[in-house]
């Protein structure tokens, strides 16, 4: 599951810490997807991406041997964008036309259907 960290425990969501707890115990995995499901595509200011990629500390010791990839809000990322998610994953997934095959962070997100 990828998840942004500002939905976390929000009342306008669904997931609390405890949910995201029972699904690392049914073997599943949590990922990363940014702090707020900004428009990565559209920042240029470096802080600001970092403080959006860099998923927070809290998140990280709900799941121990997950938020190994990220997952890029509306699937677009620029430059920059990229450079910082190289800093902190082993991968990320994309889609409409940003994916790239065999390129570990653009990875083709799986879709429905």
């Amino acid at each position: 599951m990828f998840l942004c960290s500002d939905f976390v425990n929000s009342s306008e969501y669904y997931l609390n810490e405890e949910d995201l707890i029972n699904i690392v115990n049914s073997n599943g995995r949590l990922e990363y997807h940014s702090k707020n499901h900004a428009n990565l595509w559209d920042i240029y200011d470096e802080e600001i991406l970092d403080e959006q990629i860099k998923c927070p500390d809290n998140l990280k010791k709900l799941d121990l041997k997950g938020f190994k990839y990220f997952a890029y809000p509306c699937w677009k990322y620029n430059d920059i964008c990229l450079t910082i998610v190289k800093k902190y994953y082993k991968g990320a997934r994309s889609g409409n036309g940003f994916a790239q095959k065999n390129n570990y962070y653009a990875l083709d997100s799986l879709k429905k259907g």
